[in-house]
């Protein structure tokens, strides 16, 4: 009893004094998360970058990032609303402790606007206890926001991978077909559940007859979104009176969140953003990505790269980035060339523990085969001329993951004025496209200026 005593005194003071742990935490939090923003950005880009593949441990290594960027910028948002709150209470307190515990009215005001104002500012200590526990509070928000967020992946995760099963089993008969559809439907319906329940702070597990059914989902579902992380704190802040607005508060914050996230500015309204983005538009753009004297070392997404816009001297040194989009060609135009590793995360222990990793000695071997393997899925035109790729070399920028393609293009013969690189990205034939077909054109335009 003495034990308990002591570390509940213990807790009590902690408690009183957190407000200082806090400040000092969330200052040098902030400090290193705003210095680290444009890092963080270039980091996850790169990385996403790398991960633009359809394999399931990209999409789920890519979904992870994705999930660590909204956590790091829900953590700074609440963190700079944090301080706020805690510069209030500051000020608040610092008044209290000059102007006294009170607030009274003291202007010849009417009746109805008296009553109002003595009502909602009267209590200054409970103003200044409200502060307090809105500033407390957000750690434990943001906690949850974060979690929230990660548990909606991983029920994503789940999804996708029951729907892969299905698809992977629907040659095995309709027998297996039906019974996963079955589960499937079952998985969806308690989700939803499970969401409700968990909006309403619990309010479908007062129904004694209908929890039989669902305790065994609540705790497949409570695995799956890591509950045991979270299930205390939620409760906890669940426990005070009227707290139910608070797990109803959670959705409707992140979906601002990603809604402010998502805005966009449009400071000419007759040109569209989507002029930028579509790819037929290129012989009329000048897009910075295509550019590397515009790019300052930032990861682009750009299917090929120039020096600049303007070229005076010859040779011209034209970038191709390797995309994964790009290895379902190479696979069928060179099927002896079998890829190093069968997946884009990979760890070297594990690879040499079970024997998966590739022969050194024929994986570091680069010869001009391979090259023009890796170049089978385009087509390089110099306004109408196709140039070949028999030439080129393979390189990879220190800030960036993923390997290029360097062709270098003779201008001696070429004559002063506006010209068109085109890159013809090739796709692989389908029922609607018996042959091969070109699956994107990308123009990029440059004005050659010799001497």
């Amino acid at each position: 009893m003495r034990k308990h005593t002591a570390e509940g005194t213990n807790l009590d003071l902690l408690q009183i004094n957190s407000w200082q742990l806090e400040l000092l935490v969330t200052g040098f939090a902030l400090a290193g998360m705003l210095s680290g923003f444009d890092a963080f950005g270039e980091w996850t880009k790169k990385w996403l970058d790398a991960l633009s593949g359809k394999d399931l441990v990209s999409s789920f290594v890519g979904g992870l990032i994705v999930c660590l960027s909204f956590a790091y910028i829900i953590t700074l948002a609440n963190l700079f609303v944090h301080v706020v709150l805690r510069c209030l209470w500051i000020g608040a307190i610092g008044s209290r402790s000059v102007m006294g515990d009170t607030v009274l009215i003291r202007r010849r005001l009417a009746p109805k606007f008296r009553s109002f104002l003595q009502r909602r500012t009267g209590n200054f200590d409970r103003y200044i206890q409200h502060v307090d526990d809105a500033a407390s509070l957000i750690f434990a928000f943001t906690f949850l926001l974060i979690v929230v967020a990660v548990s909606i992946f991983t029920i994503t995760g789940s999804l996708a991978g029951l729907v892969l099963l299905i698809n992977t089993v629907s040659d095995g008969g309709t027998f297996w077909t039906v019974l996963l559809g079955i589960i499937l439907f079952a998985y969806l319906f308690f989700v939803l559940v499970y969401f409700v329940d968990f909006l309403t702070a619990g309010y479908l597990k007062r129904f004694r007859f209908f929890s039989h059914l669902y305790f065994p989902f609540y705790r497949l579902l409570g695995w799956i979104t890591l509950a045991r992380l979270y299930r205390p704190l939620y409760y906890n802040l669940l426990s005070r009176k009227h707290s139910y607005w608070f797990a109803l508060v959670l959705v409707p914050y992140l979906f601002l969140a990603v809604t402010l996230l998502s805005l966009q500015a449009t400071p000419f309204r007759y040109v569209s953003n989507d002029y930028f983005d579509n790819d037929t538009n290129g012989k009329h753009l000048l897009r910075a990505g295509y550019y590397a004297d515009e790019n300052d070392d930032r990861v682009t997404e750009a299917m090929v790269e120039l020096p600049s816009q303007i070229i005076r001297a010859s040779p011209l040194r034209v970038r191709i980035p390797l995309y994964s989009s790009y290895e379902a060609v190479i696979a069928r135009q060179c099927p002896e060339l079998l890829p190093p590793h069968q997946s884009v995360i990979h760890s070297v222990i594990l690879s040499r523990l079970f024997g998966s990793e590739p022969d050194a000695a024929n994986s570091a071997t680069l010869t001009p085969h391979i090259l023009e393997c890796l170049g089978s899925s385009l087509s390089l035109y110099l306004d109408s001329n196709r140039l070949s790729l028999h030439d080129v070399f393979l390189t990879r920028q220190d800030h960036s993951l993923r390997p290029d393609l360097i062709k270098f293009i003779p201008l001696d013969t070429l004559t002063p004025g506006l010209h068109y690189l085109n890159v013809h990205q090739r796709q692989l034939p389908s029922p609607r496209r018996p042959e091969d077909s070109i699956r994107a054109i990308i123009s990029v335009p440059f004005y050659y200026a010799s001497g």
